[in-house]
């Protein structure tokens, strides 16, 4: 079975064990039924956009590829705020709030550490939404919050893609924020007259716009660190070169 066709297969299960049809599906989510059709039986390559629709419709925590983890495998444990107050008692500083908390975390392969708390101490309302930490043990930090497990889900997915977590951690020293027109880990920043935008994951990419919105395949060119790190400085030289060609 290639990938495709597990892929398909993984959706066509999740569907039927929802009880859903591919016509109500298709209703669900504008994807046509004979799309969805092929897409199950592995005849067509799917975009992740397109995939990531079919989950949500279908049931949102599926495990696509086999071996990355989905938010059902976090365990969650007392958060330290928590273990203070059971061993301090009311004595401890919002104690009520701190009984809240609980923590899950996750070391991906790709270099990237997950950190998932719940608990109202924390951007999290303590019932179904929770605090969200990237980061990367040479200072790379991204925190997200009020998540329903669905995100959380969903970023648990992109997070485990090959991420340059080097690029990472340059991007972020040199003032770089994310792009939230995008459910990627790419990042963004206005360096004179130009939005450029950095795409870390796999074969590093950047793009450049002079409005930060619209980013076009044409105006794209794959780097490494140390291109990028040469390039950032004298951008407008380079943006200049790239247009003549």
């Amino acid at each position: 079975m290639n990938r495709k066709e597990y892929i398909g297969s993984k959706i066509a299960e999740a569907r039927k064990k929802k009880k859903l049809t591919q016509k109500s599906v298709s209703e669900i989510t504008g994807i046509d039924k004979t799309t969805i059709s092929k897409i199950e039986k592995g005849k067509i390559n799917a975009t992740i956009d397109t995939i990531d629709k079919l989950c949500e419709a279908v049931g949102g925590r599926i495990r696509i590829f086999g071996e990355e983890m989905i938010f059902e495998d976090l365990v969650f444990e007392k958060h330290p705020f928590h273990l203070l107050a059971d061993k301090l008692g009311e004595s401890f500083p919002d104690y009520a709030r701190s009984k809240t908390c609980y923590q899950a975390t996750a070391q991906f392969k790709n270099g990237l550490h997950l950190s998932v708390i719940i608990g109202d101490s924390f951007y999290s309302n303590g019932k179904d939404t929770y605090e969200v930490c990237l980061w990367s043990k040479g200072g790379f930090q991204l925190v997200y919050g009020h998540l329903a497990d669905s995100e959380v889900n969903r970023l648990m997915y992109y997070a485990q893609q090959p991420y340059n977590i080097e690029m990472l951690e340059f991007l972020q020293k040199e003032g770089f924020e994310r792009y939230y027109r995008s459910d990627y880990l790419s990042f963004i920043k206005k360096i004179g007259d130009w939005y450029v935008l950095v795409h870390p994951c796999g074969e590093t990419y950047i793009m450049y716009n002079q409005e930060p919105r619209n980013f076009q395949d044409k105006r794209m060119e794959y780097v490494s660190l140390e291109q990028l790190k040469a390039i950032l400085p004298n951008i407008d030289n380079f943006i200049k070169k790239l247009e003549k060609n």
